[in-house]
């Protein structure tokens, strides 16, 4: 990461201790990282005004919608970041998400 660009993310995740392990790796490397535990406070960070974030860390089990719906209405955004979705739940497809285009 370079030192003359800020690096803003947005880690979304439903469990706490993922959320806090997660944001403080990125906060190690560098990055300013802004954290939300339900689709609804993402969202609203997501569409505050000023510096856009980079990325959006998304858990795929963030409640109330679960990772897909939010994905569905991520993509009806105008200015909606990147997405890396993640999940630690081996029962969570993300096959099918994958092949889809939001």
């Amino acid at each position: 990461m370079g030192s003359s660009r800020l690096h803003r993310v947005l880690v979304a995740e439903g469990y706490a201790d993922i959320r806090a392990v997660a944001a403080a790796i990125l906060c190690h490397a560098g990055c300013q990282v802004a954290e939300a535990d339900t689709r609804t406070e993402a969202l609203r960070l997501l569409e505050q005004d000023g510096v856009p974030f980079c990325v959006l860390l998304l858990g795929m089990t963030l409640p109330p919608l679960r990772g897909l719906g939010m994905l569905r209405q991520l993509g009806a955004m105008r200015s909606a970041p990147p997405v890396v979705a993640m999940t630690a739940d081996s029962r969570h497809s993300c096959t099918r998400a994958r092949q889809r285009r939001w």
